[in-house]
């Protein structure tokens, strides 16, 4: 069996979420109002290859809406929320800490 470096468990993932939000709000940001739509993401299959991912695009304004149909309970989570997740946590520390 293959040792994993980047072990985490969902006890943790909950905390690291919690400590999200309780810094957001910490800085006073409630509210985020993202302007841009669209985005370039590397799909998972293609992480390791470094020389020339594939690149595809995606649309946090379709993001957004989809985490908040699975917030309100009208559609169940998936592991593509996971990805949607990902990238609308990327747009707000953009939003936060423009590079």
């Amino acid at each position: 069996m293959k040792q994993s470096n980047a072990k985490i468990t969902t006890d943790e993932l909950k905390s690291l979420l919690q400590r999200a939000t309780a810094y957001l709000e910490g800085i006073g940001e409630g509210t985020f109002d993202l302007e841009t739509d669209y985005y370039a993401i590397i799909p998972t299959d293609d992480w390791e290859k470094l020389e020339q991912p594939q690149v595809v695009i995606g649309s946090l304004f379709d993001d957004v809406a989809e985490l908040k149909r699975a917030a309100k309970n009208e559609v169940p989570f998936t592991s593509v929320d996971l990805d949607r997740l990902a990238s609308l946590l990327r747009a707000i520390s953009q939003h936060i800490t423009p590079l």
